[in-house]
């Protein structure tokens, strides 16, 4: 799935073959993730924002925890 990221339309995921979180690195931080629009959306379109902001990550390759308070924010102007 990494080689699937496309950054402005360049297939950098393809370049990305190595695996870029050591073994046994375990938990080392927390994941923060705003998604800020200027759509005029209603509360439960705003809702499913942030459950999108997951699947980005999880496409990049990030790796999740139990402990590790990951913390998933939306709001539109």
């Amino acid at each position: 799935m990494r080689e699937w990221l496309n950054i402005l339309g360049v297939p950098v995921g393809r370049h990305l073959t190595e695996d870029r979180v050591p073994a046994g690195s375990g938990e080392r931080s927390s994941i923060i993730v705003v998604i800020a629009t200027d759509a005029p959306l209603l509360p439960q379109q705003l809702n499913r924002l942030p459950r999108r902001g997951a699947i980005g990550i999880g496409r990049n390759g990030s790796v999740g925890g139990n402990g590790s308070g990951d913390l998933f924010l939306a709001f539109s102007a």
